[in-house]
């Protein structure tokens, strides 16, 4: 997925284009800066999580959310992202609320401690793949808008 994203926190807004690969063994993250430059790169494989940012300095953790809480003050949830992105709950923890739309996909879902909202659809290779994610928690704002969807055989099962 070719995207953008918008994290919203207090006191700081961040802002990102992305180029995100996943297959189920790994997921590799391209993240620019919104005028086009390389900043760092997120290879998670199941056993950990590597930034490479660009002076090719690699920070590495054991998981996401730890990795991202050290780099950049906040956690984010990268480990269900994969499979919120293309509208459907994550493998990992309860869901405690799913609302669907007339069409029967999902509109509103809680999972983790995040409230996620499908504001809009687009048909990719006969799929219908959410096109704008919010992901919200007490911390934090995520704003997620996939520009273009590319092969969905590497997708989570």
């Amino acid at each position: 997925m070719k995207g953008r994203l918008a994290i919203i926190t207090k006191p700081k807004n961040h802002s990102a284009r992305l180029h995100w690969q996943h297959t189920p063994e790994k997921d590799n993250i391209d993240v620019y800066s919104p005028i086009g430059g390389k900043v760092a790169n997120i290879t998670k494989t199941p056993t950990s999580v590597k930034l490479t940012d660009n002076s090719q300095k690699t920070l590495e953790a054991q998981d996401a959310e730890t990795l991202t809480q050290e780099t950049l003050g906040f956690r984010l949830p990268l480990s269900g992202l994969s499979y919120w992105l293309l509208g459907k709950p994550s493998n990992t923890g309860l869901v405690n609320l799913v609302q669907w739309d007339q069409y029967g996909r999902i509109e509103t879902m809680q999972q983790n401690g995040w409230d996620i909202h499908y504001k809009d659809y687009a048909e990719h290779a006969g799929y219908f793949l959410p096109r704008k994610v919010t992901l919200k928690n007490d911390k934090m704002t995520i704003k997620l808008i996939s520009d273009k969807w590319a092969d969905l055989l590497s997708a989570p099962q």
